[in-house]
């Protein structure tokens, strides 16, 4: 909004005639299906030209492909989607993951230290998208690098973006001992994971620093009262 507004005062795009930017704003919750129907209604009711989002991976990789098809540019931003095809309408600006992750391991790390939790059981637990599969081939070294052994991982694993029930991966956390899990999904998995995790009497630290995760009012709505 601040350099939309410094722009503006400074007389707009030059180059289109001194034309003003207008912003308009659109929460699409993380979601994917919400990312696609609210770029496609973007366009056509709103006629916008331009789109910074959608974050993190899994809406960007549905609603990238849609820029080239509508010929209406997406200037993504945090993840690191990688499709197969070549996307002439569509960009991702982001620091490189391996310092993203570094960033996430010591705010993990220094947060669980002022909750006096010991730095052990440590797990990754991620989606399966293209940088949750990056994620977790990082991992491990990231660990290094917060001044933490390997030894204190107890699990690294991937499971799918698709998963309707995250029973099973709370379950082999628990048996691993996981006491300290950073964890990678849209306000939908963030959901399934805190109701399995309430359901099997589980309550490890969980750092959820992808997404809107359980800081979304979304997801309190979705765990329901309980």
């Amino acid at each position: 909004e601040f350099v939309i507004e410094e722009i503006n005062k400074a007389g707009g795009i030059k180059s289109l005639g001194g034309a003003k930017i207008e912003m308009v704003f659109v929460d699409d919750k993380s979601i994917s299906t919400t990312s696609v129907s609210e770029y496609e209604r973007l366009i056509d009711a709103e006629k916008v030209v331009a789109f910074i989002g959608p974050y993190p991976s899994a809406p960007q990789m549905t609603v990238f492909p849609l820029a080239d098809r509508h010929r209406v540019p997406v200037f993504g931003f945090g993840g690191a989607p990688i499709l197969k095809e070549p996307l002439k309408y569509s960009r991702v600006f982001s620091l490189p993951l391996v310092v993203i992750l570094d960033t996430v391991v010591k705010n993990t790390f220094d947060f669980a230290r002022e909750c006096n939790i010991p730095i052990e059981g440590l797990a990754q637990i991620n989606y399966g998208t293209t940088t949750g599969s990056l994620m977790k081939g990082l991992f491990e070294e990231s660990v290094e690098r917060a001044g933490v052994s390997r030894d204190k991982i107890v699990m690294n694993e991937l499971y799918s973006a698709k998963a309707d029930d995250l029973r099973p991966v709370v379950l082999k956390a628990k048996a691993a001992g996981a006491r300290i899990v950073i964890f990678g999904g849209g306000v939908e998995h963030a959901i399934l994971w805190s109701k399995a995790c309430f359901g099997l009497d589980y309550y490890p630290l969980v750092f959820n620093p992808w997404t809107t995760g359980a800081a979304a009012i979304e997801t309190w709505r979705g765990l329901g009262d309980k």
